[in-house]
């Protein structure tokens, strides 16, 4: 039997990973033709590999990148942990993790709220919209994260293996 893989795209956005002291909510993406799907916490329950990258691009200065990686553990009752977390920028490395609590609507939208520590301790807040739709037999969650608008944005993609 092969294992089933689900996917969950979240885009990420932090001004600079040591200094973000606040945070805008944008919405999430719309699908064209979103498959019906059956939105609960237990749906998105398990751990989650994650990968990805920022990038900050103010309009006046040449835009600089982030690699980010780390596992998101969701459980059914709706909160999400984030361990191991990485960011590597111009072959600097800060580790980060962090916990909050996520929500599924009936509708498949949501919303998930971290609280992070960075580097040295420093705190962030990250708040993002979620999107849930099949895609063929896996499971995607879009989302839209934006710290300063029009300055830092991101995607990061979360694999599950089957339970």
């Amino acid at each position: 039997m092969h294992p089933t893989i689900r996917t969950i795209v979240l885009a990420a956005g932090f001004g600079t990973l040591v200094s973000t002291s606040g945070c805008v909510n944008t919405p999430a993406p719309k699908t064209d033709k979103p498959e019906k799907t059956d939105c609960s916490a237990e749906l998105l329950s398990g751990r989650y590999l994650a990968s990805g990258s920022l990038i900050d691009a103010p309009a006046s200065q040449d835009s600089s990148s982030a690699y980010m990686q780390g596992y998101f553990i969701f459980d059914a009752a709706g909160q999400v942990e984030v361990v191991r977390g990485l960011s590597s920028s111009n072959g600097n490395n800060i580790g980060w993790e962090g916990k909050g609590n996520y929500s599924i609507n009936a509708d498949c939208s949501g919303e998930m709220s971290l609280s992070a520590k960075v580097g040295g301790g420093i705190d962030i807040k990250m708040n993002f919209n979620l999107l849930v739709r099949k895609a063929g037999t896996s499971t995607v969650i879009e989302s839209i994260f934006v710290v300063h608008p029009g300055k830092t944005s991101g995607r990061l993609t979360l694999h599950q293996a089957s339970r």
